[in-house]
């Protein structure tokens, strides 16, 4: 897979137009990386989400502040660190969206994916820091 360890590092302003200069990104790693469809989807998927997340519920589209994004990749995971300038979040205060009337709500799927789709989640501090890792 990868012989040394790669580092990228990214900063964005919290426009949800953003998220294209993210997919560029994945579609590099996908490539350079060979992955296959499966974990290139989690990758994806997860990392769109959680920055999605940070861009309009962390910083509440202000374009004047920054998400950042820090990849890491090695032999056997891709790790991802995402920080948003917002207030935080509490991860057990997130309702399940496959119960009761959280089933029809329009909302609240994101970290249900993000948690699914990778092998690892964490919120860190105050909550305004997500990583993720997915195995390769």
């Amino acid at each position: 897979m990868v012989g040394n360890v790669i580092k990228r590092q990214l900063e964005i302003q919290s426009r949800i137009e953003e998220l294209k200069t993210c997919l560029k990104v994945c579609h590099e790693m996908r490539d350079s990386l060979s992955l296959d469809c499966e974990t290139y989807f989690s990758f994806q998927t997860s990392l769109l989400e959680a920055v999605q997340n940070a861009i309009i519920h962390g910083n509440k589209s202000d374009e004047s502040k920054k998400v950042k994004i820090d990849l890491e990749v090695d032999e056997s995971t891709i790790q991802v660190r995402i920080e948003d300038e917002g207030k935080g979040f509490d991860p057990e205060c997130v309702a399940n969206p496959t119960c009761g009337d959280n089933i029809t709500k329009e909302n609240g799927r994101g970290i249900f994916f993000i948690k699914n789709l990778c092998d690892g989640f964490e919120v860190i501090g105050k909550g305004n820091v997500v990583k993720l890792l997915i195995r390769i």
